[in-house]
């Protein structure tokens, strides 16, 4: 340990100590320069309310100043070094002394007392080091400029801070300008949030996202607003081609105090609008008019097994949103958006909703799972509605409704004829018959009933033979009487049952008008003949009258 560390040391503390005060010095003036900036500038956009344009070139100018000020005042402090000789030599000047502490410092190295004396060279190192412990360090390392300019660091920054406390929307408005947004500072009416749709306009971005609304709908307005409230207020309207710009009156709600609302009657073009409320305004805003989608709604019915292939099943279709369809039929459903993706689409049946589901990465095509809802087997008639969402958020102006009505699958038709009704008893009359049916015919059975001349009554029946289910089916069949022992004064009594095809549920049953057969001998048939010829003759003469147009009046 040499006889001046003790001087090192407390020469390397005052060293610390005077860099640190520079340093101070240096950030203080810096703080004070950006402090008195941001206050002129606050000041010149309060008063003019700059536009972006000209916030970019006093900010520019700002910039600039700082920059010199930094340059001349701040980087001189900071670039500033001192060794342990200039401050022993500050020491000697401030302390009025010998140059002692500097020889003492250059003469304490042996390589340093090349050509001197030994003894002289000790001497001095002795001299530097009692000097040491004498000298007021504390006053050597004092420094006032540092104090000074902290100060008015300190006061400046209570200021601001007192400021930012009383003046708080000030202080976030000028953040938001700094930051070249579009906020204005409070005024006495402040305009809080801006509501057009659906969409809140971004009030004091730089570049807000444009607001998307549905082309041809009514444009709707909300504004909060806070302060002193107007009367009414408004919204500017103007497009590119339009010469002068739209307004839409602003008017406050009753049950809603600071807000005021308006509407535009039908957005037909993209429009910028500005919202005026007392003297808060809000900067241009673009609003897009975006088309809904257009749905193609697309419904089909596939019948039962039993009515596939049938005229009936080609004259179901009443139309996508009027459909009429068998009974047990299965329902398919889909839609395509024609000029969009979509984002989801459901159908709606008896307040339960069915979520359609994609059918290609282009969300254009979208189809419903029949399963696990009623249209995988309509037993009666339905109303659904459909509603969809695109992928710019917009719906149909009316959710799509339809209905699926039941089509009636009708009993068959049957019918039954006989050339005469009085019959020998061991005759074979013939009996013509006809039976039609939607779907077709499933079988056909004789039913008669005897009744005999002594009061008894007897019903029997058989089923007569069918080549395979038809729609339509005719024939003729000779009813054999001898099996029946008849007698001379019976009757019987003869209708046609049919029924039709219903696949796995019974089938619907129909029956002819009953013919009635009168038993009696040769003779009996024979007057029957005859009265049926003279009938038959009497009724050509009243047609050939007609014809001629005899018996007429004048």
């Amino acid at each position: 340990m040499t006889p001046l560390a003790p001087l090192h040391t407390q020469l390397q503390t005052i060293r610390a100590q005077r860099r640190g005060a520079r340093w101070l010095r240096a950030g203080a003036t810096l703080g004070i320069g950006v402090l008195g900036a941001l206050a002129v500038l606050f000041v010149i956009d309060w008063l003019f309310a700059l536009s972006v344009v000209e916030r970019l070139i006093l900010f520019t100018l700002a910039f600039g100043a700082t920059g010199y000020l930094f340059v001349n005042q701040v980087w001189p402090w900071l670039a500033r070094r001192e060794s342990e000789i200039d401050v022993a030599l500050l020491i000697e000047r401030n302390s009025q002394i010998d140059s002692d502490l500097v020889a003492a410092l250059q003469l304490e190295s042996p390589t340093s007392r090349y050509g001197s004396s030994a003894q002289l060279a000790d001497a001095v190192v002795a001299r530097g080091a009692s000097l040491g412990q004498t000298v007021d360090w504390q006053h050597v390392a004092h420094e006032t400029a540092h104090r000074r300019a902290l100060k008015w660091f300190y006061a400046l920054a209570l200021i601001a801070v007192l400021l930012a406390v009383v003046y708080p929307r000030h202080l976030v408005v000028f953040a938001n300008r700094l930051l070249l947004g579009n906020r204005h500072y409070p005024s006495q009416t402040f305009i809080a949030a801006v509501q057009v749709g659906t969409s809140f306009v971004e009030l004091g971005q730089i570049s807000p996202a444009p607001i998307r609304a549905p082309y041809g709908q009514p444009l709707l307005f909300k504004v909060d607003a806070q302060g002193v409230l107007p009367e009414r207020g408004e919204v500017r309207l103007s497009t590119v081609e339009a010469s002068a710009p739209v307004n839409v009156e602003l008017t406050p709600l009753a049950d809603q105090p600071g807000v005021f609302v308006g509407q535009f009657p039908r957005l037909i073009e993209n429009v910028q609008l500005q919202v005026f409320l007392g003297d808060d305004w809000t900067e241009q805003q673009t609003v897009l008019a975006i088309p809904l989608p257009v749905i193609n709604l697309q419904v089909t019915a596939e019948p039962p097994e039993y009515a596939r292939g049938t005229i009936a099943e080609s004259s179901a279709d009443g139309g996508p949103r009027q459909l009429a369809v068998i009974e047990g039929s299965r329902v398919a459903v889909g839609i395509e958006c024609r000029n969009k993706p979509l984002k989801s689409a459901q159908l709606t049946i008896a307040g339960q909703s069915y979520p359609l589901q994609p059918l290609d990465e282009t969300k254009k095509l979208w189809q419903l799972s029949s399963d696990n809802t009623p249209l995988a087997n309509v037993r009666e008639g339905l109303r659904y509605t459909l509603d969809v969402v695109d992928v710019d958020g917009l719906t149909l102006p009316e959710p799509l409704d339809g209905l699926l009505r039941i089509k009636t699958d009708r009993p068959p038709r049957v019918t039954a004829a006989i050339v005469t009704q009085h019959v020998l008893p061991t005759g074979k009359p013939r009996i013509v018959y006809g039976a039609v049916d939607d779907f077709g015919v499933a079988g056909l059975r004789l039913l008669y009933q005897v009744s005999r001349e002594s009061g008894a009554v007897v019903e029997e029946s058989h089923e007569l033979p069918l080549d395979g289910i038809k729609p339509l089916v005719q024939g003729r069949y000779s009813f054999d009487l001898a099996p029946l022992q008849l007698n001379k004064g019976d009757q019987v009594r003869i209708t046609l049952e049919a029924r039709d095809h219903r696949g796995d549920n019974p089938g619907k049953v129909a029956v002819s008008d009953s013919l009635v057969l009168t038993v009696t001998d040769e003779r009996g048939v024979l007057a029957a003949m005859t009265e049926t010829d003279e009938r038959t003759a009497r009724q050509m003469d009243l047609i050939i009258q007609r014809q001629l147009g005899l018996g007429e009046g004048p």
